[in-house]
């Protein structure tokens, strides 16, 4: 059975916090498309969830 040699891990996270006073479902949305004049229109859209991802790397 193989050692082994190295062994490392990483937790990364998005769309953890949001630091606007948007009270929408989502401050990126634009249902207008280009139109300036209803950005920030939640026509019900879904918010970008927070995700989470571990990856483990080893090398044997």
């Amino acid at each position: 059975m193989k050692q082994i040699s190295s062994l490392s891990m990483t937790l990364v996270g998005r769309n953890l916090y949001s630091w606007d006073k948007y009270t929408g479902f989502d401050p990126e949305t634009n249902a207008g498309g280009t139109n300036d004049l209803i950005r920030n229109v939640d026509f019900g859209n879904v918010p970008i969830p927070r995700t989470y991802q571990l990856k483990l790397t080893a090398s044997f």
